[in-house]
């Protein structure tokens, strides 16, 4: 699979997190912080998203654990439910799901992001993805968060990541 370049990478990793997080918290209803501090419901809510996608509850996100969170994914933007993505149900997908605090912050960037990121996972520039496309992408970001090279994606390296490098 092809990258991106390098300096937009940490962007694209974001976003591929946000889509993981979205899709772990999808079943777990409204969440409730006693952080009254911005930082530290931050840091709350993404622990609270890292703990809804770590299935096997072992402290750590695996490929396998990933996977799963792409096919869940995969599956809320599919619309009209026929295996494919087209680049408009994957833009329709709610704000929260894809660059959620950027859409918030400036619609047009997050546009802009979005179609960047679908661009990335079509790589036959076909106008649509698949359920594996998808896969192999957040796999590939996995690969560039996973710090230590263990095969595992830490809380730790998932709250480093996404306090240090937000979705901007």
């Amino acid at each position: 699979m092809k990258l991106l370049h390098s300096a937009f990478k940490p962007t694209l990793a974001a976003i591929s997190l946000q889509i993981i997080s979205a899709a772990a918290l999808a079943d777990q209803g409204p969440l409730k912080s006693d952080a009254k501090d911005g930082a530290g419901k931050e840091k709350w809510i993404l622990l609270e998203e890292f703990n809804a996608a770590d299935a096997d509850k072992d402290g750590a996100l695996s490929k396998d654990e990933l996977r799963k969170q792409a096919d869940k994914a995969f599956d809320m933007m599919d619309g009209n439910k026929d295996g494919i993505a087209s680049k408009e149900e994957f833009q329709k997908a709610p704000p929260a799901f894809i660059g959620g605090s950027l859409a918030s912050k400036d619609p047009k960037a997050a546009d802009f992001f979005v179609s960047r990121l679908f661009d990335s996972i079509d790589t036959a520039h076909e106008g649509k993805i698949s359920k594996e496309q998808l896969r192999a992408a957040f796999v590939a970001e996995f690969q560039a968060l996973d710090s230590d090279k263990n095969g595992k994606l830490s809380a730790d390296e998932y709250l480093i990541f996404r306090i240090k490098k937000p979705v901007q």
